[in-house]
């Protein structure tokens, strides 16, 4: 679905001693669809800061949010479509021969393998928009750059519907819904936390004690930023561990670590972490500088 171009704006909403004392996630700004996807905003803003943003964005229904779940400020926002990219009025056929450029990602296959697709009907890909381009396909997130070069020049933009058409494909099914049912009213991600909760291979033993200690009241701060999940974990007496989840690798093993000194592996407070990701809304923000190395730190000299 083309994206349109939308101003988001809001006054500053916390005061700076409040912003101060919120968890890392609950400090900053987040937008997510209505009861889909966070957004990945171009920069973190505070929420003692006034927001002023300019986003591509499918259209539909949002939140904007920010501070805790009570007391912070929720703000629902509508994005209406506006007209669709310039139509490629050609078929398969009209591949060969021709000179296109990639930008964004593509759902329905990776960069490579578009680009097989495009050479296989004898298309040519190349790096950047010049006055040899016929077409610029867009995906998600595209560079804004290669958009306004390829207007400048009169180029045709597709979007990955009419790519897919021009191609002669059909947009595939997803691998795994996240259609949580009309009663279901969890998160994308809490559902795939779930998921991911059912196929890992865990002790016994360190499944009951993280069943102990899941919830967000164990962790001083929490994260999700697409299948990433992260945390800072606090022990009894005051110990502090740096958690770190990547919820795409089904290797709970190598996917889960944790500096904490158990040898388990996964240890109690990385599964923790997925038990409480999969209960409990999580900031949609990215782990803090050196959290993801810091986390893996520990298992280098194991290996």
């Amino acid at each position: 679905m083309a994206k349109t171009r939308t101003h988001i704006e809001h006054p500053a909403a916390l005061t700076p001693e409040d912003a101060a004392s919120l968890s890392f996630g609950q400090a900053h700004w987040w937008l997510r669809q209505n009861g889909g996807d966070f957004v990945r905003m171009p920069k973190r803003v505070r929420g003692d800061v006034a927001l002023d943003l300019q986003l591509d964005l499918e259209p539909g229904s949002y939140v904007l949010g920010v501070g805790p779940a009570r007391g912070g400020v929720r703000v629902d926002i509508e994005v209406t479509a506006t007209a669709a990219p310039e139509p490629a009025a050609a078929g398969a056929g009209d591949v060969e021969g021709r000179t296109f450029v990639l930008t964004g990602d593509l759902e329905t296959m990776d960069r490579d393998r578009a680009k097989a697709v495009l050479e296989g009907l004898g298309g040519r890909v190349t790096g950047s928009v010049s006055g040899k381009t016929d077409y610029l396909v867009v995906g998600q997130e595209p560079g804004e750059k290669k958009i306004e070069k390829a207007r400048e020049l009169g180029k045709t933009l597709l979007d990955e519907a009419a790519f897919l058409a021009l191609v002669g494909l059909q947009p595939g099914a997803p691998v795994e819904a996240d259609d949580g049912g009309e009663d279901d009213d969890s998160t994308a991600e809490q559902r795939a936390a779930r998921r991911y909760l059912e196929r890992m291979s865990v002790a016994d033993k360190t499944r009951k004690s993280a069943e102990g200690i899941a919830s967000p009241d164990f962790f001083d701060d929490l994260g999700a930023e697409g299948r990433i999940v992260w945390g800072v974990a606090v022990g009894p007496r005051g110990g502090r561990y740096e958690v770190y989840g990547d919820l795409g690798n089904r290797n709970a093993r190598y996917a889960l670590s944790c500096n904490c000194s158990s040898r388990d592996r996964p240890c109690k407070h990385a599964v923790a972490l997925v038990m409480t990701a999969a209960e409990h809304w999580l900031p949609p923000v990215p782990p803090p500088p050196g959290h993801q190395e810091a986390a893996q730190d520990r298992f280098s000299f194991m290996e």
